[in-house]
């Protein structure tokens, strides 16, 4: 792996509610961690007990909180990129994870899957403000 995380990589989440184990890098540590991303949300999880396979909750929010940024290649790492973060909540407000990618093909896969489910939520938010605006108006006619 890159950056101290070893073994792992990212893997397609195509599916909704789909899994993958990945190599994440804050600041001040580099380790294995699980992300979950369905069609509104991302989920990241640590294993709290190796014997149990117990996992913990160390990151939720709406896909709409969260932005993804493409990292460039360079002498410290290929394939990589960021989620951020955009919550106001103090507990995750501008928390980031760095994603590991094993080739450049996992990584545009990911990215996509990401964008995808982004860009659906917004289509469906839209989609579902417009039919709230039109029953409105339709109230009033």
């Amino acid at each position: 792996g890159i950056g101290g995380g070893g073994g792992g990589g990212v893997t397609s989440l195509s599916q909704p509610g789909s899994s993958s184990s990945v190599n994440t890098s804050t600041s001040s540590f580099s380790s294995l961690r699980h992300v979950y991303l369905f069609s509104d949300m991302v989920i990241i999880t640590k294993l709290k007990n190796k014997r149990t396979k117990i996992e913990k909750v160390i990151f939720f929010a709406s896909i709409s909180n969260v932005s993804l940024r493409d990292i460039a290649d360079s002498d410290k790492g290929k394939y990589i990129f960021v989620i951020q973060s955009n919550e106001s909540d103090v507990e995750y407000n501008d928390k980031s994870f760095t994603f590991y990618c094993l080739s450049p093909g996992v990584k545009t896969q990911w990215m996509n899957d990401f964008k995808t489910s982004k860009s659906e939520w917004e289509s469906k938010k839209q989609k579902s403000n417009l039919d709230d605006v039109i029953t409105i108006l339709q109230s009033l006619v």
